[in-house]
């Protein structure tokens, strides 16, 4: 996921873009395991479940450059995800902090992309 930053309090204009990745899941230990071989993140509740007979859901979180390190160490493995890990990538590459950013509009048209990637 790429996400799109507005700084609201000057009402600046210029966004900055973030690449975040993270895994859903009902198992604390194997949300573990992926903080423990990315070697950072955070892991967290998503929601309460709506009924008895449901888990509870946990998210495991890594943003920026770190989330970049981890995209890059598993996209062999990624078959489904290939394609928006490649973005993000790429996103990641394009951002640029505290300057206006030439890539602004490449930008834009990944975040749009993968928000359509994820729908599928």
């Amino acid at each position: 996921m790429v996400s799109r930053t507005v700084n609201k309090r000057t009402k600046e204009r210029r966004a900055f873009y973030t690449v975040h990745l993270h895994i859903t899941n009902v198992c604390r230990p194997a949300l573990e395991r992926c903080r423990a071989l990315a070697g950072r993140g955070s892991i967290y509740v998503c929601e309460t479940p709506k009924r008895q007979t449901h888990r509870q859901k946990l998210r495991w979180q890594v943003s920026g450059p770190s989330a970049c390190t981890t995209l890059r160490r598993v996209l062999s493995y990624l078959f489904i995800k290939h394609a928006q890990a490649v973005l993000a990538l790429e996103a990641q590459s394009l951002s640029t902090r505290g300057r206006r950013n030439p890539h602004h509009d490449r930008l834009e048209a990944i975040r749009l992309e993968l928000q359509r990637l994820k729908r599928e």
